[in-house]
């Protein structure tokens, strides 16, 4: 059967009449083996996926965003009730940058850095 279709079921064989064919014929693929490389293949696209297009284009946001945000917060500083909300929007652009290797606003910079720090770590941030 397996000569004839290519795949065959055994259901009332004992374990050894698969070793028996294994050791006749060695180059036995089963469909773990199968699915364990297709596996690897996938992540492997994953990786170079993200490396490739996902990467760049978090860069760009991060930068976009932290430049919009230092915009808003140079703009609302002196509106009492918008201040501390653009601060924040600030801040979180910021540590996004920082764990980007890019340069924040040194408004934010000391904050930005402890909470970079954190994520690194694995801490809850609790802000």
């Amino acid at each position: 059967m397996l000569k004839q279709n290519g795949f065959v079921v055994l259901s009332d064989y004992p374990a050894f009449s698969i070793q028996h064919y294994m050791i006749l014929y060695f180059n036995f693929i089963t469909s773990d083996a199968v699915l364990y490389v297709f596996g690897c293949l996938f992540r492997g696209g994953l990786h170079d996926y993200e490396r490739d297009h996902l990467a760049p284009t978090t860069e760009e946001l991060v930068e976009a965003g932290l430049e919009a945000a230092d915009q808003d917060y140079q703009f609302r500083r002196s509106q009492s009730n918008l201040r501390e909300a653009a601060r924040r929007n600030l801040v979180f652009f910021a540590v996004a940058a920082r764990l980007l290797g890019r340069k924040v606003p040194r408004e934010v910079a000391a904050e930005a850095r402890r909470i970079a720090d954190k994520v690194r770590r694995g801490e809850p941030v609790g802000y």
